[in-house]
């Protein structure tokens, strides 16, 4: 049986986000307060990607954060941030650089030893 991993890869990339700007784009209707954050999966990520994998998941939150769940690729994170320009939200690469965290769940500990630093 394979062992489960899940990889979240977290960062700071916005002074703030308009939840309520991006729920309305994906037909997401919700009230937010400033504590929640904004689930993207499944369909609405497939508006973005243009394929759907039920593995992947984005948080994004009021505060300028956001983050990446089981997404491997650099690419696909930079696809999402320009998806984010697009609807004028102000990306600061800064922020992504300076304040970022990547951390990997796992059933078995062994699992992740040998990894590389960037995911530990």
């Amino acid at each position: 049986m394979a062992n489960k991993r899940i990889i979240f890869d977290c960062c700071k990339a916005a002074q703030k986000f308009s939840l309520l700007r991006l729920s309305d784009f994906f037909g997401i209707s919700e009230f937010f307060k400033w504590s929640d954050c904004l689930k993207i999966d499944g369909k609405a990520l497939a508006i973005i990607f243009k394929y759907i994998d039920l593995e992947k998941t984005i948080f994004i939150f009021d505060y300028g954060c956001i983050v990446f769940v089981n997404f491997i690729l650099e690419e696909e994170k930079m696809i999402f941030f320009d998806f984010l320009r697009s609807l004028s939200f102000n990306i600061n690469n800064d922020f992504i650089i300076k304040y970022r965290s990547s951390f990997i769940l796992s059933e078995n500990f062994e699992d992740v030893e040998g990894e590389s630093e960037e995911y530990i």
